[in-house]
């Protein structure tokens, strides 16, 4: 409202500005790819939801099967920029659908754990194809084995 002088109220001005809000997804296993899908569409719609730029997302996964086909994988990767996708190296849903199938691909920065501490960010293909040689299982899907995991680097940091 403008006062007297015709200038705005500051404090009037103050209260009607959009406070900077990042949006934070996370989930493990489905709900993991449902935070990708969500963010995907958040940040599609960023300026219409409020939200100064899509930069203002952030994604964390943990055991999260594949979510979208190659053309979803480079659309997401354009729109939301900072994605962590936590996996276990010997968890079986976290390569699911099954390795060699073209028609899904993972988004987001791999971060491979194991229970001995071992931590790696994006890794290398050699790193990969050794990681991948690993026994795989569904019974090291659960959280509790993310939780010990990641408790697991935390002790040799």
């Amino acid at each position: 409202a403008a006062g007297k002088t015709g200038h705005a109220d500051s404090e009037d001005s103050t209260r009607r500005a959009p406070k900077h809000r990042p949006v934070l997804f996370t989930g493990h296993s489905l709900g993991g790819a449902l935070a990708v899908l969500a963010s995907f569409d958040v940040a599609k719609f960023s300026a219409q939801i409020g939200l100064r730029s899509a930069d203002d997302i952030a994604v964390t996964t943990f055991g999260c099967p594949k979510a979208g086909n190659p053309a979803f994988s480079r659309a997401y990767a354009e729109l939301v920029r900072t994605h962590w996708r936590v996996a276990l190296a010997s968890d079986l849903v976290s390569k699911m659908p099954k390795i060699g199938v073209p028609t899904y691909a993972h988004v987001g920065t791999q971060i491979l754990l194991d229970f001995r501490g071992s931590l790696l960010i994006d890794p290398s293909f050699v790193e990969l194809t050794w990681w991948h040689l690993q026994p795989v299982s569904t019974a090291l899907h659960s959280r509790a084995c993310y939780m010990l995991a990641l408790q697991a680097w935390c002790r040799v940091q």
